[in-house]
C-alpha cells in the first residue's frame, strides 16, 4: 500500500521550486502515518468495543494471558470468516466486473476499505447512549456498520481523485455500493464472531481480486 501511495504522490504536479522528498523518506512518512492511525483506532476499539457489547473472546484471552486454548477460540472465527467471506467476495467481484467496471474509465479503481475495531465500536457505543435504557441493540449495531462503511468509502475519494479517478456519479455509486456490501457482511462477522472472522473475509476479497485485476490489466494492454 505504501508503494502505491508514494507512486501516486510522485505523479502529482508540484508548485514551482518545490519537490517531494526522496521515495524512501516518503515511504517512512506513510508507514508512520498509517501506524499512528492504526494505533489510535486500536486504542479506541479496545476501550469502546466492550462498552458496545462487541467483546472478542480470543482477543480478550490473548490480552489477559490466561490459560485458555487460544486456538479453540480462534478456530470458529476463522471458519466463519471463510464460510461467509468466500461467497461474499464472489458477489463483490461479480458486482465489480459485471455491473460497475464497464461504467468506469480506465484510470478509476474501486477499493474496499474495512475498519471495524475502532470506528464501528465507537459508533455502536455512541448510539447506545441514545437508546432508552442505554443498551446496545441490533438496530444500533447495524446502523454503526452502515455509517462506518459509508464514512470509510467516502474518505478515500481524495486519494482516488489524486490518482486520476473521475469522481462521477457512477464512480460514487460503485464505490459506495461495493464498500457497503463488504462492510455489511464483515461487520456482521465482527459482531457475531469476532475481529479475526472479519479479517479473514476481508483478506479473501483482496486475495481473489488482485490476480483477477492483474489479469484484466494485462489483457487491456495487449
Amino acid at each position: 500500500m505504501s508503494y502505491g501511495i508514494v507512486h501516486t504522490l510522485g505523479r502529482l504536479p508540484m508548485p514551482e521550486g518545490k519537490k517531494l522528498p526522496p521515495a524512501p523518506m516518503l515511504r517512512l512518512l506513510v508507514f508512520a502515518q498509517t501506524g499512528l492511525i492504526v494505533t489510535l483506532l486500536a486504542v479506541v476499539g479496545a476501550y469502546f468495543a466492550p462498552r458496545a457489547g462487541l467483546e472478542d473472546p480470543f482477543l480478550l484471552a490473548f490480552a489477559q494471558g490466561e490459560g485458555a486454548d487460544l486456538w479453540e477460540l480462534l478456530r470458529p472465527q476463522l471458519l466463519a470468516g471463510l464460510l461467509v467471506g468466500a461467497p461474499g467476495a464472489a458477489v463483490f467481484l461479480a458486482g465489480y466486473y459485471v455491473v460497475f467496471r464497464p461504467w468506469l474509465d480506465d484510470a478509476t479503481v474501486v477499493e474496499e476499505v474495512l475498519i471495524r475495531w475502532g470506528l464501528l465500536s465507537l459508533l455502536a457505543w455512541l448510539i447506545s447512549l441514545l437508546t432508552p435504557g442505554g443498551g446496545v441493540t441490533a438496530t444500533g449495531v447495524w446502523l454503526s456498520i452502515l455509517v462506518s462503511g459509508i464514512a470509510f468509502a467516502a474518505g478515500h475519494a481524495p486519494s482516488y481523485s489524486a490518482a486520476g479517478c473521475k469522481l462521477t456519479p457512477r464512480f460514487w455509486t460503485a464505490m459506495l455500493v461495493l464498500n457497503l456490501w463488504v462492510s455489511l457482511y464483515c461487520g456482521w462477522l465482527f459482531w457475531q464472531h469476532g475481529l479475526a472472522a472479519a479479517i479473514v473475509a476481508h483478506m479473501l476479497v483482496h486475495a481473489a481480486w488482485l490476480p483477477l485485476d492483474l489479469r484484466v490489466a494485462r489483457r487491456a494492454t495487449t
